[in-house]
């Protein structure tokens, strides 16, 4: 067993699931918000613009199937 190489594959899975999570998030913070439970929805959108949450709205089906599309294709 080659120590070395193993180092070198839990590195480069670590930076891909990491990117994996953190483009989308840092492209539309918003992304994940329809996750969280009804009552933290709420107190976010006090604050922030309302954007549809729940998860069988339009435009979350429609992301979502765009992402899919894109991982699929």
């Amino acid at each position: 067993m080659n120590w070395t190489i193993i180092i070198i594959e839990i590195i480069v899975m670590t930076i891909a699931f990491t990117a994996v999570i953190l483009i989308p998030l840092v492209k539309n913070p918003v992304w994940w918000i329809h996750d969280y439970p009804q009552d933290i929805q709420e107190e976010y959108f006090k604050t922030h613009e309302r954007v549809p949450s729940k998860f069988f709205s339009k435009t979350v089906l429609i992301k979502k199937g765009q992402k899919c599309q894109g991982v699929y294709s």
